[in-house]
């Protein structure tokens, strides 16, 4: 008799019997109800398998999706904005520490020409050009522009040596102005304080006779604009280059005018001599200067000719 079978010696219709299809009192083997079956066996291994498995790609996967979000944040960092200048490696660190030199050329632009930044340079400085060698133009093509800018450069020369002499001046005593505009001209100082209001230009050369109008002009269309001050408004003109030359009154008749012509040493004694008749006190020129603003949001007077005009403000109609 086989070890791992039993008969079944006690028909059972419908059982034992009846399922093999024999017929009644025949001997009948079948399996062991306590041994358990190899199929069984087979299905909890796959499962068991495939769990590990399906653990093994979760893990990997949250593995996956960290790493990426911090090589994208690692990524926009380096990436500058739109609106600021590119620095590279090398520049200003958050402590303020200098390493580097930082490049002012900002975002790359598009190479199809568009104002928007372009995306692939944005983390390099754009290439410049190559320089254009040698002249394309004569001389004879630049003498004329050139005069003037050689005026022009003059002239912010010598202004800026008499900037530095009115500084001296204290500032809740006096206000000095630059660039005034008024009646189509550009006043280059605009002198207010303890000994009375004054209009100051200056030369890089002798004065000529013809400058005598123009100076008074001015200074009569800044009185102007004081009503009820009582004293005058005095021009003058500066010799910046030759600082020695004490302070003269030139006049001509025939000009119905004159002006104080004088050396840069001679400002600041000139300024003071007047005495304080006609002076303004340090109200006044506190005053004056909260007045003078700027104030963005008040309506503002026409430029004079020669200066680019804006819209009236608050806007009209």
């Amino acid at each position: 008799m086989p070890s791992q079978k039993q008969l079944c010696t006690k028909p059972v219709p419908g059982r034992c019997l009846d399922a093999i299809g024999a017929e009644p009192g025949a001997t009948v083997a079948h399996s062991d109800p306590q041994s358990p079956a190899p199929v069984n066996q087979v299905l909890s291994d796959v499962l068991g398998w495939g769990m590990l498995v399906l653990l093994i790609a979760a893990a990997f996967g949250l593995h996956v999706r960290r790493r990426s979000r911090q090589e994208l944040a690692q990524a926009s960092r380096r990436i500058p904005h739109p609106g600021s200048s590119f620095a590279p490696t090398g520049s200003s660190t958050a402590s303020g520490s200098t390493q580097g030199p930082v490049s002012q050329a900002g975002p790359a632009r598009s190479p199809h020409g568009s104002g928007a930044p372009s995306n692939d340079g944005a983390l390099s400085a754009p290439a410049r050009p190559p320089e254009l060698t040698g002249a394309r133009h004569s001389r004879r093509t630049f003498e004329l522009l050139a005069q003037n800018v050689d005026q022009s450069r003059r002239l912010a020369l010598t202004e800026a040596r008499l900037d530095l002499v009115l500084a001296a001046l204290p500032r809740e005593r006096w206000l000095v102005e630059r660039y005034v505009l008024r009646a189509g001209h550009r006043i280059p100082f605009l002198i207010l304080g303890e000994t009375g209001v004054f209009t100051l230009w200056t030369l890089f050369g002798p004065p000529q006779w013809s400058d005598l109008p123009l100076v008074n002009r001015v200074a009569m269309d800044i009185k102007d604009r004081l009503p009820g001050y009582p004293g005058p408004v005095r021009a003058g003109m500066c010799r910046a280059l030759e600082p020695s030359i004490a302070p003269r009154w030139w006049y001509r008749a025939e000009t119905r005018g004159g002006c104080w012509v004088m050396g840069l040493d001679w400002v600041i004694p000139w300024l003071e001599h007047f005495g304080s008749g006609h002076g303004l006190g340090v109200d006044d020129v506190a005053r004056l200067n909260a007045l003078a603003g700027p104030h963005w949001g008040h309506p503002i007077a026409p430029m004079p000719p020669g200066i680019p005009d804006v819209a009236p403000w608050p806007p009209q109609g």
